[in-house]
């Protein structure tokens, strides 16, 4: 077993199929759980409990449940059961228009909801020691207003570059905003943002923002070349 944060960049590709991936189809069960608001939300779950609680991730726009098998290999000594879901939208779930690629939510509290549908019906939080919210991104967002609308649920939140606001340059805020409803009310909610489109498996690593690491970037995309499904691409109006 390779111990955890041991990992070098130039290992990161064979170490996904040879060691992450086996582990995360080896160790965890899919499910799926019916939204309230309609549409399957895919999930995965350890196949075996731990006795320290759960830690339930919360994953970031456009990401899948296979992104993470890295961090859960990692985590896997921890004691925890761990659960990660697809939101509706991206990855295996639903998507909500037909236009697969098309980012969309008619409201953002639909995900909020989602994620304390899936604590109390999967997760099951009455029955757990602790539970524990990984969050990244979008995932920071909803763990936080989740947090506030139903208060006391989990024992801790844990953020990795929570998504507090949104970069809408090169709008000010307020004109993105006043666009955006534009938009809506003219008819336009479910159309791609403003030079956004589908996901462009072509675009340079050098031209990304979100990630310094080469090795995981290039797999990511082979992952999304190969499992065009799974791949997302701008937001719509209604998510602007």
């Amino acid at each position: 077993m390779l111990p955890a944060l041991a990992i070098k960049e130039a290992e990161v590709p064979a170490l996904s199929e040879s060691v992450f991936m086996p582990y995360f189809r080896e160790n965890f069960m899919t499910g799926v759980m019916k939204s309230q608001h309609g549409g399957d939300i895919w999930y995965a779950r350890s196949k075996t409990d731990g006795g320290a609680g759960a830690v339930v991730i919360v994953d970031g726009r456009t990401e899948y449940m296979a992104k993470y098998s890295e961090v859960l290999y990692d985590l896997r000594d921890s004691g925890y059961t761990f659960y990660i879901f697809d939101h509706r939208g991206q990855g295996e779930s639903s998507r909500l228009l037909e236009d697969p690629q098309k980012g969309y939510v008619k409201h953002f509290d639909e995900y909020v909801d989602d994620l304390h549908l899936f604590l109390d019906t999967v997760v099951n939080v009455q029955n757990q020691k602790r539970v524990i919210l990984l969050s990244h991104s979008m995932g920071g967002t909803i763990s936080i207003l989740h947090e506030r609308k139903y208060p006391g649920t989990v024992s801790g939140i844990i953020l990795c570059s929570p998504m507090f606001s949104i970069n809408t340059s090169p709008f000010p805020g307020i004109v993105a905003r006043g666009l955006s409803r534009f938009l809506r009310f003219a008819g336009f909610g479910t159309r791609y943002v403003p030079d956004g489109g589908p996901y462009d498996p072509s675009n340079d690593f050098e031209d990304n923002d979100l990630t310094d690491s080469f090795a995981r970037y290039e797999l990511n995309r082979k992952r999304l070349v190969e499992n065009p499904r799974l791949s997302l691409g701008s937001p719509t109006n209604y998510l602007a």
